[in-house]
C-alpha cells in the first residue's frame, strides 16, 4: 500500500506491477475479504489517477481497468470503494481532480460491466447509484471538466437503460444550458451507437 502513495514515480509503477501480479494469484480468501484487503490500494489508485503526471495517471487507470475486468473483483465491487473516496481536505484547490478521476473510472466500469438491470449479474452497476452518487454531484461541480465527464456518463447511460425516465428524474431543476449540453451529448452518443457496424453472428 505504501508504494502506491510514493511520490517517486518509479516506486509507484513497480508497486502497480506487483499489485497486478498479486491480484491474479490464487487465494483462499472470499471475494469480500479480498475487497476489504484491496480497498486501501484502490483508494490510492483513484488519487493517483487524478495525478497531473500523464504516465502516473495512465498506469493507475490501467490497473483499475484490469481489476474491473477480473471476475474475482469486478466493476460493482470496485464501484463501492471508488465512489467512497473523499477529496483530500489539505488540497481543496485541486479537489476537483479527485472527483474528475472518480467519474472517469465510473465510465470505465460502465464500459466493462454495464448495468445490473441489463446484465442481470452482480457485476453491473446500479443506475440509481451512479446518478445520485456520481453524476449529480459531478453536474453540481463548478469545474467544467468535471461537469463534462458527468454529462458523458449520462450519454453512456442513455444507451444502456430501457427507460430514460430513470435518468431524467435526476435532472430536474438543472440550468437550461446544462440540459441542452446533456441532450446534445445524448444525441451524439446515439449517433455513434447507430453508426457502429452490426456484430457478426
Amino acid at each position: 500500500g505504501n508504494g502506491l502513495k510514493d511520490t517517486v514515480a518509479n516506486v509507484f509503477y513497480s508497486s502497480c506491477e506487483l499489485l497486478e501480479v498479486m491480484s491474479c494469484m490464487e487465494t483462499q480468501l472470499a471475494p469480500q475479504q479480498l475487497m476489504a484487503t484491496l480497498s486501501p490500494c484502490l483508494q490510492d489508485l483513484v488519487v493517483k489517477s487524478a495525478d497531473t503526471n500523464a504516465r502516473t495517471k495512465d498506469v493507475a487507470i490501467k490497473l483499475l481497468k484490469a481489476l474491473a475486468n477480473d471476475p474475482t473483483y469486478g466493476p460493482a465491487a470496485l464501484y463501492i470503494v471508488i465512489i467512497g473516496v473523499e477529496e483530500d481536505p489539505k488540497s481543496k484547490k485541486n479537489s476537483w481532480r479527485t472527483q474528475l478521476a472518480k467519474l472517469h473510472i465510473v465510465s470505465i466500469l460502465l464500459e466493462v460491466g454495464g448495468l445490473q438491470s441489463q446484465e442481470k449479474t452482480r457485476q453491473g452497476l446500479d443506475v440509481q447509484n451512479v446518478m445520485t452518487q456520481a453524476v449529480v454531484p459531478g453536474l453540481q461541480n463548478p469545474n467544467n471538466e468535471v461537469r463534462n465527464e458527468a454529462i458523458a456518463i449520462i450519454a453512456a447511460l442513455s444507451c444502456l437503460v430501457d427507460d430514460r425516465a430513470v435518468i431524467d428524474e435526476h435532472l430536474e431543476g438543472l440550468k437550461p444550458a446544462l440540459l441542452v449540453a446533456i441532450e446534445q451529448a445524448i444525441s451524439l452518443k446515439a449517433g455513434e451507437e447507430d453508426s457502429e457496424p452490426d456484430s457478426l453472428p
